[in-house]
């Protein structure tokens, strides 16, 4: 509703960017100018410090990027047709506009970091888990099927960061894995600096194809981090769900 009726305010084709969950509405394939998510967020980042927006334009096209932040956090964005400079209307309408979306996005991070927290409870009592019927509870309770083939992956950053601020790239990071490999994860959530993964194995070409599939998500990461690096490990794949905490060792 808010994106809607900031379109009808300022008469400009615009697309908001939820950079918690890399997504955006209205819904595309790519953002202008092929950016990432990632790399829009670094251009979010590198923004001079106290300009409320940054002009970005091709020899086609010019948007304006609008960062909805909240404190030290960079939440989404508001990227905008410009055709036409914005009036003083338009910067009106965006401010409130942001403000709402400001706290959506803030309830939104809020309740990630609440499920990520469950997750985390349930998984770890499963790794502990000594007995079959406690073991199968939990799994169950985690989406995890008793009759799967799978295979943990941990996928870490290393290197200095703000608490808040690797939260967010760890929604991020959780969100593409899921948006690239939905068919094949069993659980997966953040913990702290790492997002955790138990992939089902279907058939046997499943095994190098998500393994491609990561390797190009970690490279594509890296590539775009500066201070950061992101690294993953891989357990060998298993049918026994007793074995689930040899493989999240195996991974780690």
């Amino acid at each position: 509703k808010v994106i809607r009726e900031l379109n009808r305010i300022i008469g400009k084709k615009l697309i908001f960017v939820d950079l918690i969950e890399n997504s955006c509405i209205p819904e595309r394939k790519k953002l202008p100018y092929s950016y990432t998510y990632q790399k829009l967020y670094h251009t979010i980042t590198n923004m001079e410090d106290g300009l409320p927006y940054k002009m970005i334009t091709s020899e086609q096209e010019s948007h304006c990027l609008y960062p909805i932040r909240t404190e030290n956090l960079i939440l989404g964005c508001l990227i905008i047709e410009i055709k036409e400079p914005l009036s003083q209307l338009d910067h009106i309408a965006l401010e409130q506009g942001y403000s709402v979306l400001a706290l959506e996005l803030v309830k939104k991070k809020n309740l990630v970091e609440f499920y990520y927290k469950n997750r985390r409870e349930l998984y770890y009592q499963l790794l502990q888990s000594k007995d079959s019927t406690t073991l199968l509870s939990k799994a169950t309770e985690l989406g995890i099927k008793e009759d799967e083939e799978f295979f943990s992956v941990i996928l870490q950053y290393i290197g200095n960061q703000d608490e808040e601020v690797l939260d967010t790239y760890i929604h991020r990071l959780v969100a593409q894995v899921k948006k690239e490999l939905p068919f094949y994860i069993q659980t997966i959530f953040g913990d702290h600096n790492k997002a955790i993964v138990l992939f089902r194995l279907p058939d046997p070409k499943s095994y190098p194809y998500i393994l491609q599939i990561l390797e190009q998500t970690i490279v594509m990461w890296n590539e775009e981090e500066k201070g950061r690096l992101l690294c993953g490990g891989i357990s060998s794949s298993y049918s026994d769900l007793s074995l689930i905490a040899k493989s999240h060792n195996e991974a780690e």
